[in-house]
Protein backbone atom coordinates (compact mmCIF):
# COMPACT_ATOMS: atom_id res chain seq x y z
CA UNK A 1 0.00 0.00 0.00
CA UNK A 2 1.06 3.56 -0.68
CA UNK A 3 1.23 5.69 2.64
CA UNK A 4 0.23 9.33 0.99
CA UNK A 5 -1.60 12.13 2.57
CA UNK A 6 -4.13 13.19 -0.08
CA UNK A 7 -5.78 16.01 0.90
CA UNK A 8 -7.52 14.77 4.02
CA UNK A 9 -8.93 11.89 2.29
CA UNK A 10 -8.13 8.62 1.27
CA UNK A 11 -8.92 6.83 -2.03
CA UNK A 12 -9.19 2.82 -2.11
CA UNK A 13 -8.88 0.97 -5.80
CA UNK A 14 -9.59 -3.15 -5.83
CA UNK A 15 -5.90 -4.30 -5.85
CA UNK A 16 -5.59 -2.78 -2.57
CA UNK A 17 -3.40 0.19 -3.52
CA UNK A 18 -4.26 3.55 -1.51
CA UNK A 19 -3.56 6.60 0.26
CA UNK A 20 -3.20 6.40 4.04
CA UNK A 21 -2.47 9.14 6.60
CA UNK A 22 1.39 8.50 6.37
CA UNK A 23 4.50 9.82 3.81
CA UNK A 24 6.03 7.75 1.20
CA UNK A 25 8.17 8.31 -1.70
CA UNK A 26 8.55 5.39 -3.59
CA UNK A 27 6.18 4.97 -6.29
CA UNK A 28 6.93 1.93 -7.85
CA UNK A 29 7.21 1.00 -11.96
CA UNK A 30 5.69 2.29 -14.59
CA UNK A 31 4.02 5.23 -12.29
CA UNK A 32 3.87 8.85 -12.36
CA UNK A 33 3.60 10.83 -9.54
CA UNK A 34 2.69 14.59 -8.48
CA UNK A 35 2.27 16.83 -6.33
CA UNK A 36 0.10 19.83 -5.75
CA UNK A 37 2.49 22.54 -3.34
CA UNK A 38 1.13 25.99 -1.69
CA UNK A 39 2.86 28.38 -0.36
CA UNK A 40 5.67 27.64 -2.64
CA UNK A 41 6.95 24.66 -1.49
CA UNK A 42 4.13 23.20 1.07
CA UNK A 43 2.75 19.96 -0.14
CA UNK A 44 -0.86 19.89 0.15
CA UNK A 45 -1.72 16.90 -2.31
CA UNK A 46 -0.46 14.13 -4.51
CA UNK A 47 -2.16 12.15 -7.56
CA UNK A 48 -0.43 8.71 -9.25
CA UNK A 49 -0.78 7.76 -12.43
CA UNK A 50 0.08 4.17 -13.76
CA UNK A 51 1.12 2.56 -17.01
CA UNK A 52 -0.87 -0.69 -16.65
CA UNK A 53 -1.63 -3.68 -18.94
CA UNK A 54 -5.00 -3.60 -20.27
CA UNK A 55 -6.49 -1.27 -18.31
CA UNK A 56 -9.05 0.65 -19.72
CA UNK A 57 -8.96 4.79 -19.80
CA UNK A 58 -12.32 4.87 -18.24
CA UNK A 59 -12.88 4.64 -14.15
CA UNK A 60 -13.02 0.94 -13.29
CA UNK A 61 -12.51 -0.84 -9.75
CA UNK A 62 -9.10 -0.62 -10.52
CA UNK A 63 -8.50 3.15 -9.81
CA UNK A 64 -9.07 4.83 -6.90
CA UNK A 65 -11.75 7.67 -7.18
CA UNK A 66 -10.76 10.78 -5.59
CA UNK A 67 -13.13 12.20 -2.64
CA UNK A 68 -13.14 15.67 -3.01
CA UNK A 69 -12.42 17.65 0.21
CA UNK A 70 -13.68 20.96 0.22
CA UNK A 71 -11.32 21.77 3.62
CA UNK A 72 -8.06 20.93 0.95
CA UNK A 73 -6.86 22.02 -1.99
CA UNK A 74 -7.21 18.74 -4.39
CA UNK A 75 -5.53 17.34 -6.99
CA UNK A 76 -6.52 14.79 -9.38
CA UNK A 77 -6.85 13.22 -13.37
CA UNK A 78 -10.43 12.68 -14.75
CA UNK A 79 -11.18 9.27 -16.35
CA UNK A 80 -12.46 9.04 -19.95
CA UNK A 81 -15.86 8.76 -18.44
CA UNK A 82 -15.08 12.16 -16.38
CA UNK A 83 -14.69 10.59 -12.74
CA UNK A 84 -12.04 12.12 -10.73
CA UNK A 85 -9.08 9.81 -9.80
CA UNK A 86 -6.85 9.73 -7.05
CA UNK A 87 -5.02 6.82 -8.66
CA UNK A 88 -5.62 6.45 -12.85
CA UNK A 89 -4.15 3.38 -14.07
CA UNK A 90 -4.62 2.59 -17.67
CA UNK A 91 -2.81 1.29 -20.51
CA UNK A 92 -1.21 4.08 -21.99
CA UNK A 93 1.67 2.22 -23.53
CA UNK A 94 -0.58 0.16 -25.83
CA UNK A 95 -2.41 3.32 -26.90
CA UNK A 96 1.06 4.69 -27.67
CA UNK A 97 2.02 1.40 -29.83
CA UNK A 98 -1.22 0.98 -31.42
CA UNK A 99 -0.10 4.25 -33.23
CA UNK A 100 -1.45 7.36 -31.51
CA UNK A 101 1.24 10.15 -31.15
CA UNK A 102 0.42 10.90 -27.72
CA UNK A 103 -2.02 10.43 -24.87
CA UNK A 104 -3.85 13.03 -23.25
CA UNK A 105 -4.79 12.72 -19.50
CA UNK A 106 -6.96 15.74 -17.98
CA UNK A 107 -5.58 17.09 -14.93
CA UNK A 108 -8.15 18.85 -12.18
CA UNK A 109 -7.11 20.95 -9.27
CA UNK A 110 -9.43 22.76 -6.45
CA UNK A 111 -8.84 25.12 -3.84
CA UNK A 112 -12.15 26.71 -3.26
CA UNK A 113 -12.29 26.01 0.77
CA UNK A 114 -8.60 27.74 0.29
CA UNK A 115 -8.49 30.84 -1.23
CA UNK A 116 -6.04 32.02 0.85
CA UNK A 117 -3.31 30.69 -0.89
CA UNK A 118 -2.70 32.88 -3.34
CA UNK A 119 -0.92 30.74 -5.96
CA UNK A 120 -0.88 26.86 -6.38
CA UNK A 121 2.27 24.54 -8.09
CA UNK A 122 2.81 21.21 -9.00
CA UNK A 123 5.68 19.48 -9.13
CA UNK A 124 6.06 15.82 -11.25
CA UNK A 125 8.20 14.04 -8.49
CA UNK A 126 8.46 10.86 -9.87
CA UNK A 127 8.26 9.18 -13.51
CA UNK A 128 9.15 5.54 -13.60
CA UNK A 129 7.14 4.99 -16.81
CA UNK A 130 9.87 5.66 -19.60
CA UNK A 131 7.41 7.68 -21.38
CA UNK A 132 8.16 11.33 -22.56
CA UNK A 133 5.79 13.88 -20.37
CA UNK A 134 4.27 17.16 -21.30
CA UNK A 135 2.21 19.61 -19.33
CA UNK A 136 -0.61 20.69 -22.09
CA UNK A 137 -2.42 24.55 -21.05
CA UNK A 138 -5.43 24.14 -23.32
CA UNK A 139 -6.40 27.51 -22.82
CA UNK A 140 -3.29 28.79 -24.16
CA UNK A 141 -2.96 26.11 -26.49
CA UNK A 142 0.84 25.54 -24.97
CA UNK A 143 2.92 22.17 -24.43
CA UNK A 144 5.62 22.28 -22.67
CA UNK A 145 7.74 19.08 -21.81
CA UNK A 146 7.87 18.04 -18.13
CA UNK A 147 10.88 16.57 -16.08
CA UNK A 148 11.15 14.93 -12.46
CA UNK A 149 11.72 17.71 -9.96
CA UNK A 150 10.50 20.72 -12.26
CA UNK A 151 7.73 22.66 -10.52
CA UNK A 152 4.86 24.67 -12.76
CA UNK A 153 2.67 27.51 -11.85
CA UNK A 154 -0.76 26.76 -11.97
CA UNK A 155 -3.35 29.28 -13.40
CA UNK A 156 -6.83 29.94 -11.25
CA UNK A 157 -9.82 31.34 -12.19
CA UNK A 158 -12.02 33.07 -9.81
CA UNK A 159 -13.28 30.23 -8.22
CA UNK A 160 -10.53 28.37 -7.90
CA UNK A 161 -10.92 25.53 -10.35
CA UNK A 162 -9.00 24.62 -13.38
CA UNK A 163 -10.76 21.28 -14.01
CA UNK A 164 -10.83 21.53 -18.15
CA UNK A 165 -7.67 23.53 -18.46
CA UNK A 166 -4.49 21.33 -17.79
CA UNK A 167 -3.68 18.20 -19.03
CA UNK A 168 -0.74 15.43 -18.99
CA UNK A 169 0.84 14.31 -22.46
CA UNK A 170 2.41 10.98 -22.76
CA UNK A 171 4.45 10.49 -25.83
CA UNK A 172 6.99 7.75 -26.82
CA UNK A 173 10.82 8.32 -26.16
CA UNK A 174 13.16 8.44 -28.76
CA UNK A 175 15.12 5.28 -29.38
CA UNK A 176 19.30 5.72 -28.39
CA UNK A 177 19.74 5.11 -32.02
CA UNK A 178 17.58 7.50 -33.58
CA UNK A 179 19.91 10.57 -34.82
CA UNK A 180 18.47 14.11 -33.28
CA UNK A 181 20.03 16.00 -35.89
CA UNK A 182 19.09 14.69 -38.49
CA UNK A 183 15.10 14.90 -37.09
CA UNK A 184 15.52 18.41 -36.51
CA UNK A 185 17.63 19.74 -39.53
CA UNK A 186 16.13 17.47 -41.96
CA UNK A 187 12.98 15.97 -40.83
CA UNK A 188 11.70 12.23 -41.99
CA UNK A 189 8.43 14.31 -43.06
CA UNK A 190 8.29 17.24 -44.67
CA UNK A 191 5.02 19.30 -44.32
CA UNK A 192 4.68 22.51 -46.62
CA UNK A 193 3.76 24.98 -46.28
CA UNK A 194 3.46 24.72 -42.85
CA UNK A 195 1.78 27.03 -41.68
CA UNK A 196 -0.69 26.74 -44.71
CA UNK A 197 -3.71 28.99 -45.35
CA UNK A 198 -4.86 26.72 -47.95
CA UNK A 199 -6.94 23.80 -48.54
CA UNK A 200 -3.91 20.90 -49.02
CA UNK A 201 -1.00 20.29 -47.80
CA UNK A 202 2.46 18.54 -49.68
CA UNK A 203 4.11 15.89 -48.02
CA UNK A 204 7.61 14.69 -48.76
CA UNK A 205 8.83 11.09 -46.59
CA UNK A 206 12.47 9.78 -46.84
CA UNK A 207 11.24 6.55 -45.68
CA UNK A 208 8.42 4.95 -47.95
CA UNK A 209 7.04 2.09 -49.17
CA UNK A 210 4.29 0.31 -50.32
CA UNK A 211 2.65 -0.58 -46.99
CA UNK A 212 2.88 3.45 -46.06
CA UNK A 213 -0.24 4.96 -44.54
CA UNK A 214 -0.65 8.46 -43.08
CA UNK A 215 -2.71 9.36 -40.61
CA UNK A 216 -3.60 12.80 -39.02
CA UNK A 217 -4.76 13.59 -35.38
CA UNK A 218 -6.10 16.68 -33.86
CA UNK A 219 -4.29 17.77 -30.47
CA UNK A 220 -6.79 15.65 -28.48
CA UNK A 221 -5.71 12.59 -29.91
CA UNK A 222 -8.50 12.06 -32.30
CA UNK A 223 -8.02 10.40 -35.74
CA UNK A 224 -9.15 12.81 -38.32
CA UNK A 225 -7.95 11.38 -41.77
CA UNK A 226 -5.69 8.70 -42.67
CA UNK A 227 -4.70 7.08 -46.48
CA UNK A 228 -1.93 5.52 -48.10
CA UNK A 229 1.61 7.28 -48.17
CA UNK A 230 4.46 7.89 -50.93
CA UNK A 231 7.79 9.57 -50.96
CA UNK A 232 5.94 12.55 -52.29
CA UNK A 233 1.98 13.14 -52.20
CA UNK A 234 -0.43 16.04 -51.38
CA UNK A 235 -3.57 15.68 -48.94
CA UNK A 236 -6.50 17.29 -48.73
CA UNK A 237 -7.39 19.09 -45.80
CA UNK A 238 -9.98 21.23 -46.97
CA UNK A 239 -12.95 19.54 -44.73
CA UNK A 240 -11.04 20.24 -41.73
CA UNK A 241 -10.74 23.15 -39.19
CA UNK A 242 -8.00 25.24 -38.10
CA UNK A 243 -5.85 24.42 -35.47
CA UNK A 244 -2.59 22.21 -35.44
CA UNK A 245 -2.36 19.02 -36.18
CA UNK A 246 0.05 15.94 -36.09
CA UNK A 247 0.60 13.82 -39.31
CA UNK A 248 1.87 10.42 -38.45
CA UNK A 249 3.37 8.48 -40.90
CA UNK A 250 4.84 4.90 -40.30
CA UNK A 251 4.89 5.62 -36.74
CA UNK A 252 7.26 8.94 -37.51
CA UNK A 253 5.29 12.36 -36.78
CA UNK A 254 5.81 15.95 -37.96
CA UNK A 255 3.13 18.95 -36.75
CA UNK A 256 1.33 20.97 -39.00
CA UNK A 257 -1.33 24.36 -38.56
CA UNK A 258 -3.94 25.58 -40.51
CA UNK A 259 -4.65 28.76 -40.17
Amino acid sequence: NFGYIIGGAKGVSKTGLMFADATGSDIGPNGVEIKLLVNDSQEADRVLIYNEANQSPAYTNYDAAKYLNQDFPNVYTLSADNKPLSIDMQDIKAQLDAGQPEVVIPLGVNREANKRFATLKWELSENTTGLEIYLKDLQTETTEPWSTGVVKNIALDQQGLTTKRYALVFKQQLSSNENFATIVGQPMIQVYPNPTEDNWVNVVYSKANSKSQYRIFDMAGKQIMHGMANSKFKIDIGSMSKGAYILLIDQNSQFFIKN
